[in-house]
């Protein structure tokens, strides 16, 4: 580990700290505009990163926060000089720590903790407001900190509400005839190293929809990291356009894209996860689900192999308050790491996870019924191992839907091998929405560009846009076109 950055929090600046002596997420506590932008920066350019609270609570990255419960006035200096010891102890492992004060923060207490830093020897720097905010912002000006969509672990509960909400609404527009022109003239890069149906035909048609320009680069045509680095690439595509959707077959190449890029980066699916995808089923679940449920009411069960689509719909389940559930053979169950995502989620959100080899129990009390391909691209070898631990005991056929309640429904992701993970029968029946999921990735990508790009966009007037026509105009009939 190289560099750490490092700020400061006050209990009279962000009100979210009055959550003292409970274990929760950095998202629930910072309500500053100065520590969302500080978080904002470190998330976007990879860094990790700590805070230091003069309430007495420390957070790092990777770890659960621990605020104390104590008042400031009633901490005494002993306590106080080991929290401190104990801050610096976690600190000395970076070679490079960068002190970040904002210009609305004065308290002693971070004088101390940069002062026992030098005292260390540490190397340390201190940033300027001014550094984080123009960092943070694109090479267009943009209003908004840059956001880039990698895993919806990135973001609140609300954020995620919020979102599915914005794309409910852009729905309903659609639906009348009415989709509002919002990205007018902005345009979007698809970068794929692999084929695809669904992602690249909703973004293309999503970006044109809402006035804006689609550039398909297909798999052949761009080699991510081969003919030049993976930063000069995102680096100069963000000067061509307003945002990138990437496709690629290892998840290190997006979070690479996301360092460097100035634009957002929207992950179209990679090996590890597939968050498009499951905003889009939750979604799709929110229109489906019993009248008189709340989203936190549903059970999710998910009968198949530990694919990205199992934790990306795992993490998100449990980040919104679900109950979910993974049936499969012992050997293809989801890793503990997942496991281990998802019950922190749960702590936080009330919602519950588990994992069964039984999936006639797994599906007994199951709202939602979802599988996806038993073998992905790298696995073909494994195909008749994987077959054979599968079938047919974890095939979605009517004998194991007729096991759930009556208002059960299916969903796939799609593609689908038909036959394998589910039979047509399942497919084709009317408690299947696998082509609603699928509509829904449309309106899905659509309410994603809107949310990443439009609070970016800059919006001249009409006035001023004249203005420069007539300007250019005028010098090419000057320069160009006189006699």
């Amino acid at each position: 580990m190289t560099s750490i950055y490092v700020t400061h929090c006050s209990r009279d600046k962000d009100p979210g700290l009055q959550l003292s002596g409970r274990e929760v997420i950095p998202e629930q506590l910072y309500t500053s505009e100065g520590l969302q932008q500080f978080i904002r920066f470190c998330q976007v350019k990879g860094y990790p990163w700590a805070i230091f609270s003069d309430h007495y609570g420390v957070v790092f990255p990777e770890e659960k926060v621990k605020w104390y419960s104590k008042p400031p006035s009633t901490v005494n200096e002993a306590e106080f000089t080991v929290l401190l010891e104990n801050f610096h102890d976690r600190l000395s492992v970076y070679s490079q720590v960068y002190f970040y004060h904002r210009a609305d923060e004065t308290h002693p207490l971070f004088t101390r903790v940069i002062d026992m830093a030098r005292e260390r020897g540490m190397n340390i720097e201190e940033l300027s407001e001014e550094t984080i905010n123009l960092q943070t912002e694109s090479h267009k000006g943009a209003s908004m900190g840059l956001r880039h969509f990698i895993d919806t672990q990135d973001f609140t509960k609300k954020e995620l509400l919020d979102l599915i909400e914005l794309i409910r609404r852009i729905k309903e527009a659609d639906k009348q005839g009415a989709s509002p022109k919002l990205l007018q003239d902005a345009s979007l890069a698809m970068l794929f190293e692999e084929p695809s149906t669904r992602t690249r035909i909703s973004f293309e048609v999503g970006i044109t929809e809402l006035g804006g320009h689609a550039l398909y680069l297909k798999p052949g045509e761009i080699h991510l990291g081969v003919r030049e680095s993976l930063a000069d690439t995102a680096k100069v595509i963000s000067r061509y356009v307003d945002v990138i959707m990437a496709r690629t077959l290892k998840h290190e190449t997006i979070l690479g894209l996301a360092e460097h890029a100035t634009v957002p980066v929207i992950n179209g699916l990679t090996d590890y996860n597939h968050p498009t995808q499951v905003v889009c089923d939750v979604f799709t679940m929110m229109e489906h689900m019993q009248p008189g449920k709340k989203l936190e009411d549903l059970n999710v069960t998910f009968v198949g192999d530990a694919t990205n689509v199992l934790s990306s719909l795992m993490l998100i389940c449990t980040r919104l308050g679900m109950n979910f559930t993974h049936a499969a053979p012992v050997k293809y169950q989801a890793p503990k790491q997942w496991l281990d995502w998802a019950q922190e989620n749960c702590r936080v959100s009330g919602g519950t996870v588990r994992v069964t080899d039984d999936p006639v129990e797994a599906v007994k009390n199951a709202d939602f019924i979802y599988t996806d391909l038993w073998w992905w691209v790298g696995q073909e070898d494994e195909i008749p191992e994987r077959r054979a631990a599968f079938m047919p005991k974890y095939q979605v056929n009517m004998d194991l839907l007729k096991q759930a309640p009556a208002h059960c429904r299916f969903m796939h992701c799609l593609p689908a091998s038909r036959g394998v993970e589910a039979t047509d029968e399942v497919m084709d029946s009317p408690q299947s929405v696998i082509y609603d999921q699928a509509e829904n990735r449309l309106h899905t990508e659509k309410g994603l560009l809107v949310w990443l790009v439009y609070p970016r966009l800059q919006k001249p007037s009409r006035k001023f846009k004249k203005e420069q026509k007539k300007d250019v105009k005028k010098f090419i009939e000057e320069k160009f076109l006189s006699d």
